[in-house]
């Protein structure tokens, strides 16, 4: 009986007659003939015809454990599966189903596929969103990269700029950082793939719901301008010091809907143009073309920019600490510039710094990586 049992077992592994009795024989000493055992397979109603026998000699060499680890364990695809291991997708399917395993539909294959990488849907929050919002319209590329997936691309030489990034992101999915050569000039770009469904709003050109936005959420989206594509400045004016915000871009339009908007809180901004299209720049080493007119918004009256630090919600360390240096200077009622100076040289070194080092490091992790 316990023979039988152990015949029955090979057999359905897809071992032919004869060398299932073959491995009986090996196993138990004895000599089994591959006639009785299959009258005795007949008996038990589990003998294949010869275009079931065929269809299992095929599959016999498959290991069918380790195909269900890779299945439902690695989300290992049945194309790709059947590539592992040298058979076909039907095949494949086959093992699966015979082994109770439920196989995905392609629709759903695909959605897997996509979302291999684990991606949470956004959370919903308004003052998040209008944030994010304002961080993508600046200087970061968002498109489509699956009906699953919205990447979002950026690159920065500010170490600051890319953990902000990391941080408001990386809780929603996949990160990549990676050195890029920039012309002359190495930077790192960020890369992070989120869920489509519930990020597709930074697909939408919403310039029109600046307008619409209360208060406290257009101060969130202006915290993700600023913290993207602005600047908040400390300036010399002749003995004394002077206090500016500024939120640079190509979108005039945007620019001058953010100004009505203040003139709604009663804070006096202007727009102007800050480089033309076709101008070029040096900044730290590396040469920028600009491709489109580049404007910028700037609010300079002290009140004002005051009344603005205090509403924002700034995630951008560099923008922090200046911040909080204006807050040191209002507390200690300092006016003027050579009250501030040393403090003011000391954060733009510190910045410099950490700004040189990244370009080093993302100058050597690409030189190594393109050697290899």
């Amino acid at each position: 009986m316990r023979i039988l049992e152990e015949a029955k077992g090979l057999y359905l592994k897809g071992n032919s007659i004869r060398k299932t009795a073959k491995m009986l024989s090996s196993e138990y000493g004895c000599g089994i003939s591959h006639e009785i055992l299959r009258r005795k397979l007949k008996d038990a109603g589990i003998v294949r015809n010869n275009s079931e026998a065929q269809k299992a000699c095929k599959r016999s060499h498959l290991p069918i454990q380790k195909i269900i680890g890779l299945y439902i364990g690695d989300k290992i695809s049945l194309r790709t599966l059947a590539k592992m291991f040298k058979s076909n997708k039907r095949t494949i399917h086959k093992i699966l189903e015979e082994n109770g395993i439920s196989v995905k539909d392609s629709s759903e294959a695909n959605k897997l596929f996509n979302t291999k990488y684990v991606k949470l849907p956004f959370s919903g929050d308004e003052y998040e969103k209008a944030y994010i919002t304002g961080l993508v319209k600046s200087d970061v590329h968002a498109r489509a990269k699956s009906k699953y997936t919205l990447r979002l691309t950026t690159g920065s030489t500010h170490p600051a700029f890319i953990n902000m990034f990391r941080q408001v992101f990386e809780k929603y999915g996949s990160l990549y950082v990676y050195p890029v050569k920039y012309h002359s000039s190495y930077q790192w770009n960020i890369t992070a793939d989120l869920d489509f469904s519930s990020f597709n709003f930074l697909l939408l050109n919403n310039n029109a719901m600046t307008l619409n936005y209360d208060k406290n959420t257009f101060i969130s989206f202006i915290s993700g301008l600023i913290d993207a594509d602005g600047s908040i400045c400390i300036k010399k004016v002749r003995e004394y010091f002077q206090y500016v915000i500024k939120i640079f871009g190509e979108d005039k339009k945007l620019l001058e809907k953010i100004k009505t908007k203040f003139y709604e809180f009663n804070i006096k901004s202007e727009i102007y143009l800050y480089e033309k299209k076709g101008s070029v720049r040096i900044l730290r080493g590396r040469t920028i073309k600009y491709n489109n007119d580049y404007y910028c918004l700037e609010i300079w009256r002290r009140e004002n920019v005051m009344t603005i630090l205090k509403a924002l919600s700034l995630k951008h360390p560099e923008k922090i600490a200046k911040r909080k240096l204006i807050y040191d200077f209002e507390n200690k009622g300092f006016k003027k510039w050579n009250q501030v100076e040393d403090p003011i040289i000391e954060l733009r070194r510190k910045i410099k710094d950490a700004v040189n080092k990244t370009v080093e490091d993302a100058q050597i992790k690409y030189e190594n990586r393109n050697k290899a």
